[in-house]
Formats: structure tokens, sequence, C-alpha cells
């Protein structure tokens, strides 16, 4: 039987730590890695949702403006007493094409 020099001993226990070690450290990148993957979603998650929140309420804010507006409208009150359609739809159409020349809503579309 052959016996192991020092250095070969030495060498070998090196190469085990070394393994170890490098085992470790790729277990430690990938959890790493997992928890930065799961704030990058959660933090796009919640930009995603208040911006879409912030788009809703400001459509939202929008459509009550223009209700408010179109239910002042003398012209419109008065067609829609008398049950005049050709002159409600004059009306709606003025109102219509207001909007889309002072708003940043270009399809509006009025239902009475």
């Amino acid at each position: 039987m052959k016996k192991n020099s020092l250095s070969k001993i030495i060498a070998k226990r090196i190469v085990e730590v070394a393994i170890v070690f490098l085992i470790i450290g790729i277990g430690i990148g990938y959890f790493i890695i997992n928890n930065i993957e799961k704030d990058v979603y959660k933090s796009v998650k919640i930009n995603l949702v208040k911006m879409v929140k912030e788009r809703v309420s400001g459509k939202q804010t929008a459509g009550i403006t223009n209700a408010v507006s179109i239910s002042e409208n003398s012209v419109l009150k008065e067609a829609l007493r008398t049950n005049n359609r050709a002159i409600a739809i004059q009306a709606i159409n003025g109102i219509s094409s207001g909007m889309k020349n002072g708003t940043p809503f270009k399809n509006i579309k009025v239902h009475i």
C-alpha cells in the first residue's frame, strides 16, 4: 500500500473545501437572485396598479364633469321636456364637438 504524501493530502483537502464553498456560494447567489426577482415583480405590480387607478380616476372625474355640464345645458333640458329629438341631437353635437376640441377625449359618445 502506497502512502500519500503530505502535499497530496493538503491539496485534496483544499479542493474539498473549495467545492464546499462553491456550493454554498451558488446557494446564496440563487437565494439573493430569487429575492431580487420577487422584489422587482412586487414593485412593478404596485406601480401598475397605481397607474391604472390614476387613469380610472381621471376618466371617472372627466365623465362626471361632462355629465354635470350636459345636465346644465338649458337647450338640452328643453328638448327633453318637449321630447324634441332633433333639438337634443343638435345640442349634443355642439357639446360633443366642444369636448373633442377642448379635451383629450376625441371619441365622445353621449347617450340619453
